[in-house]
């Protein structure tokens, strides 16, 4: 028993190191994918009902891309929300929103779109600077 404590002890302690770098990976695998090429940004919880840049890889954790929960205990905003280029407002006067937003989901493991209104505190513009290849910028310190 002895002998085996140490290995489970290391192996919780790996498994809990390697899913939460896997899933910043998987998080800006799946936004290069919905980008294609156009502009786009992340942002991140920074409480109830705001948002921050994703500014670091460690801002894409797997334990740090929680949904906050408001008084009541219900789901007060989004794990993380990815702003892209829309191309048919570039082409279009009016009727289109300059940003796609996608909210991550977990149970999905990438970004869907947020239909209609969505969250309202979430804007139509995003805090953070949209570029492409921007999950480049959180790899480099």
């Amino acid at each position: 028993m002895r002998q085996v404590l140490p290995a489970l002890v290391l192996l919780i302690l790996a498994i809990g190191l390697a899913l939460p770098l896997a899933t910043a990976f998987v998080v800006m695998w799946r936004a290069e994918e919905i980008a294609d090429g156009r502009a786009y940004c992340i942002q991140v919880p920074a409480g109830p009902f705001d948002y921050r840049a994703a500014t670091s890889l460690g801002d894409l954790l797997g334990y740090r891309l929680r949904a906050r929960r408001d008084t009541r205990g219900e789901f007060s905003g989004f794990h993380a929300v990815l702003f892209v280029e829309n191309s048919a407002a570039a082409n279009s006067q009016w009727g289109h929103s300059a940003f796609l937003r996608h909210n991550w989901s977990y149970a999905r493991m990438r970004f869907v779109p947020i239909v209609g209104q969505g969250h309202v505190a979430l804007g139509d513009r995003p805090v953070c600077a949209p570029a492409p290849r921007y999950v480049r910028s959180l790899l480099v310190p």
